[in-house]
Parts: C-alpha cells; structure tokens; sequence
C-alpha cells in the first residue's frame, strides 16, 4: 500500500513522497518504494548509562539496519518527554524536498483556481480521492483485539459501537467506490493509532450514538 500511496501522491500533487517507519517497516517496504520515496525512520535508543530514551536534542551515531535504502533523510530518535528528529537537510534541499518551489510557483499561476479548491469540502470530493479507513487495536500482551472498531470518515476518528454500522459503512463504501475499505490492526506495543490521532489533531474520539 505504500507504493500505491506514494505513487498516487506524486501524482496528484508533483511530490515525491517519503515513508516514516523502523528497521522492519523498511524491510517490508517495495523495491520501487527504495528507489524512489525518502526515509524519516523512528528509532529510540536508550541514553548511555541509563534505560530512559534521549531527554535532550544531542542526537547519537544512528545505530540501526536501514536495510535495502542507502541513506535515510530523517531521524526521529526520541519521543519523550517530546518527539525529537533530526534531518540530514540543508534549506536549499528541504525546500526541493517537500515541493515548496512547485506549490510556489502554481500558487503565483493560479491563484484563483487554489482558493476554489481550499474552498471544497470533502463531500465535492470524488471517493476515491478521500482517506477513509477502519482500524482496530490489538493488546500486545494478549493478542487479542479491545473489541472497538474505528471509522476514520476523512475528517474524524469514531468509535463504532455495533458490528451493523461497521457492516453498512463498509457495503456502502464497495457500492460506490468499487473497492474494499482498508481495514488496519494497530497494536499496542507499536501504537500507530495515537500517532494519527496526533497527525489529524484529534484528542479523544467521537462515539457513534446508538
């Protein structure tokens, strides 16, 4: 799936996109996805001398397997109290990076036509163009799921409280798009579920009324 997003968004938008993981992410990752995306790997040695994650933004020789990638671009190699990173990037190459030049350039040519499509929401949208998802999460020290299904609707994250509503939304969504709504099992040892929460700037789930 990574593949598949990265070559969508480049596109969509002209960018090459990057992947954001650990040593295993990466060695699962496509041999189109090493040659093309830029790496942001997420790995927290522990300070020397102690069993406690890097406290300040001193960051050390990188230690891991970076697998079939020669060179990673960033680091995130601590997250607490904070999440701290460090990018191997001078100005000039964080700009061509992240295509500030490109949206630069195609807000000076077409500004009237941007301000439309800020001015879209997301049920002008084509499905297909939209993020929606489900994900449940598993106890890493049972393996077992809690038992909550969320929905990820392109805009929030809801609790689901009855297997029919996880049922309709996932009919409806192979109705009309044609395909099959991911459906993702985030564990609790790797808790990818409060990252995107934090990403979409969300604190707490809603919860579906019944």
């Amino acid at each position: 799936w990574a593949e598949t997003f990265l070559k969508r968004l480049k596109d969509k938008t002209g960018i090459q996109g990057g992947i954001y993981g650990n040593s295993d992410d990466l060695s699962q990752m496509t041999q189109w996805v090493v040659d093309n995306a830029w790496v942001w790997f997420a790995g927290y040695p522990y300070a020397p001398g102690t069993t406690q994650m890097i406290q300040d933004w001193n960051a050390p020789k990188f230690p891991y397997n970076k697998g079939k990638f020669k060179a990673i671009t960033g680091w995130q190699f601590s997250s607490q109290p904070l999440d701290r990173s460090i990018f191997y990037l001078d100005t000039e190459e964080w700009t061509k990076l992240s295509g500030s030049d490109n949206a630069n350039q195609n807000n000076n040519n077409s500004s009237s036509a941007t301000e439309q499509n800020n001015n879209n929401s997301n049920s002008e949208l084509e499905d297909d163009d939209l993020m929606k998802f489900t994900y449940e999460i598993i106890d890493a020290k049972t393996n077992k799921s809690q038992g909550t299904v969320y929905f990820y609707d392109g805009n929030k994250v809801v609790a689901l409280n009855n297997i029919d509503q996880w049922k309709i939304i996932t009919e409806i969504y192979k109705d009309t798009t044609g395909k099959d709504m991911k459906h993702y099992k985030w564990r609790t040892d790797a808790p990818w579920y409060v990252r995107f929460m934090q990403a979409i700037n969300q604190k707490a789930v809603e919860v579906a009324w019944k």
